[in-house]
């Protein structure tokens, strides 16, 4: 209004104190301060990244009587941007990467065609071996020779093929996290500018509280499992992966960590109807960018409210096979993009559907929110402004517990000088707060935090697979001890155990497992390595065909036996596993199945389980012994028969 008092323009200088990570953004609280004579305001706030979420922002002040915030502006800065030196080292290791992606791609296509090449030979020589070893003109040592060499090749082909895939998609997503890193740079480069309109009666100094959400910061679990063999414990660190790529640096932030997904949405995804009895059809198209209309290698396809998804490849090109006939809604996802949707894409029985999909780059809009401004009357209500404090009912809660609750501990002994992340957990997610500030520049290589290290017992059991694998593996059954989940994640597994000559505890590196999600208080079970103290052995003791040449059956007599032996100096439990095979043919019969000793369990996969206790220096035998029939013509590989 004409009437409104005249405003001074005052500069609000904010730092970042915490941040609230989630799998794909962060929740970002600045504070600052500002010393206010009586009168009408401007505060003007340059701090802000371009990339903030401005529908997120909320502006609340404290601390000063007779406040009020009237107004809130949130603007582009004028002006050119500037980016950091970064940006400049960014762009020439995408060259690079261009190259080499460039380079791989030409030696995947050279693979390609020679793996299709020896598939090829290896069906016409196929047919024209069976002709010159009918005609005797053709020996079965060149035919085996040749056997062996195309195997050998093919092999050898899938396998440099597989190498060059896992190389061009770490470069692509090397890549692909480069470019988002330089499209959060150029967006927090165009700085915001943050107007917040208030009026003082008396004066003083106000707090100012700004919280947003940001893109580009995310964490994963990480684990350590080691498996101490002297006390028959596991000690568990649950660690953090931790980076982010939001355009602003964290300088010594407290950081909390959600186990929420608010990228899944607040709704559940549409289900696509389920039509029994029709055949399937094919979806086709490309993914580009809308602006540019270059392609986006290796985006994310998927059809909504179904398990149909593919990769898109090098050109942006993807196809979706065996799709159920009917009408669906393709998705595409890419970093720095925002995800992009083809409704009513109808798939005919046995046609080819087009579905192309253009996605924008990620871009925000602006939307006022409205503050409010608190006043404090108490230490109580001062200690709870902190990050990471929380008042509720008029008891404060440090970091997720009481004051009786905050004690740190190591293997469940309490110790001063060591802090882990506390926890606060509700119904619908647990955020842990990481112990200590956090650095971490934008765009930096990852940070590594520990949240957790508990050492606890479990019930372990050793399990052999002697058909398969010539050791036995270590099973350990636990309880998720921790007051928050475990989160699906890889775990590096470690054994420690004494030299046989005494001396100091060694530790080994004995491979990686994956731990699934697991809440406070339920089971999980983890692969622990392989003990060579236990020693298996499988072989095939005889196989004895029992009819003669001219027969139009043949019938093969099988018998292989397993030994298991202890050098371990306790009772250990064991589990066997073996097989006995279960026809699905109807000219093919298994019968006079004789196994000893006859194990407790036997489904009808054929799948055999043995369950005992076994004594130091005590070796046990298993015997599998069954008759196989089939017709003559049929080729042994053909229906699976074992050599």
């Amino acid at each position: 209004p004409a009437s409104a008092p005249a405003q001074t323009e005052t500069p609000l200088a904010t730092e970042i104190v915490s941040a609230t990570v989630y799998s794909r953004q962060a929740q970002i609280v600045r504070e600052g301060e500002v010393t206010l004579e009586a009168g009408s305001y401007r505060l003007l706030c340059r701090d802000l990244p371009g990339g903030a979420v401005e529908s997120s922002l909320d502006v609340v002040g404290s601390g000063l009587e007779g406040a009020r915030i009237v107004g809130i502006d949130f603007r582009r800065a004028p002006g050119d941007t500037t980016l950091p030196p970064r940006a400049e080292e960014y762009r020439s290791e995408l060259d690079r990467i261009k190259d080499d992606v460039r380079e791989l791609e030409l030696r995947r296509k050279t693979l390609s065609e020679r793996e299709s090449l020896t598939e090829s030979i290896g069906g016409f020589s196929s047919g024209l071996a069976e002709e010159r070893l009918a005609d005797r003109s053709f020996g079965v040592t060149e035919w085996t020779a040749f056997l062996d060499f195309y195997e050998r090749e093919l092999m050898n082909v899938k396998s440099e093929l597989r190498g060059v895939l896992e190389e061009t998609q770490e470069l692509v997503e090397r890549r692909n996290h480069l470019r988002a890193e330089l499209e959060a740079m150029q967006v927090a480069s165009r700085q915001r500018v943050l107007t917040v309109e208030c009026e003082v009666d008396e004066p003083g100094t106000m707090r100012v509280e700004l919280s947003y959400i940001v893109p580009g910061a995310e964490w994963t679990p990480e684990y350590a499992v080691r498996y101490m063999e002297q006390n028959d414990v596991v000690e568990l660190s649950y660690g953090a992966r931790l980076v982010q790529s939001t355009g602003e640096d964290w300088d010594g932030v407290s950081v909390v960590l959600s186990t929420a997904k608010p990228h899944v949405g607040a709704a559940p995804p549409a289900l696509a109807p389920h039509f029994v009895g029709m055949t399937t059809g094919t979806i086709r198209g490309r993914v580009t960018d809308a602006t540019m209309g270059s392609p986006l290698p290796y985006a994310n396809v998927s059809i909504v409210g179904t398990s149909f998804g593919t990769i898109a490849d090098a050109n942006g090109a993807f196809v979706l096979a065996g799709v159920p006939a009917g009408s669906h809604t393709l998705q595409a996802r890419f970093i720095g993009y925002e995800r992009e949707r083809a409704r009513n894409v109808r798939v005919t029985p046995g046609r080819t559907a087009r579905a192309d999909l253009a996605l924008r780059p990620t871009v925000f809009t602006a939307r006022e929110t409205v503050g409010e401004v608190r006043a404090l009357s108490t230490e109580g209500e001062a200690i709870a402004t902190q990050p990471g404090v929380i008042s509720h009912e008029g008891e404060i809660h440090v970091r997720g517990g009481r004051s009786s609750e905050v004690k740190p501990y190591v293997d469940g002994i309490a110790v001063a000088d060591h802090v882990e992340a506390t926890a606060q957990v509700t119904e619908f997610a647990a955020s842990l707060a990481v112990p200590r500030a956090v650095d971490l520049e934008t765009g930096a290589e990852p940070k590594r935090v520990r949240i957790v290290r508990r050492s606890f017992g479990g019930e372990y059991v050793y399990e052999a697979v002697p058909r398969l694998s010539e050791h036995v593996f270590l099973k350990g059954t636990f309880e998720n001890p921790l007051e928050f989940p475990i989160l699906p994640g890889q775990a590096e597994v470690y054994v420690e155990a004494a030299p046989a000559g005494g001396g100091a505890a060694v530790s080994d590196f004995v491979g990686r497992d994956r731990l699934e999600g697991v809440v406070p208080g339920d089971e999980f079970t983890l692969y622990l390595g392989a003990d060579p103290n236990i020693e298996i052995e499988h072989n095939l003791r005889s196989r004895e065909v029992l009819t003669r040449a001219d027969d139009d059956e043949v019938r093969i007599a099988y018998e292989f036996v397993s030994h298991v032996e202890s050098f371990k100096r306790h009772p250990v439990e064991m589990v066997v596993l073996d097989r006995v095979p279960v026809s699905k043919m109807k000219d093919v019969e298994v019968d006079d199945v004789d196994i000893e000793p006859e194990p407790p369990e036997w489904d009808e996969d054929g799948l055999l389980t043995w369950r005992f206790t076994l004594a130091p220096g005590e070796r046990r035998e298993f015997v599998v012994r069954y008759e196989i029939e089939y017709p003559a013509e049929f080729r042994p590989r053909d229906i699976g028969l074992e050599e």
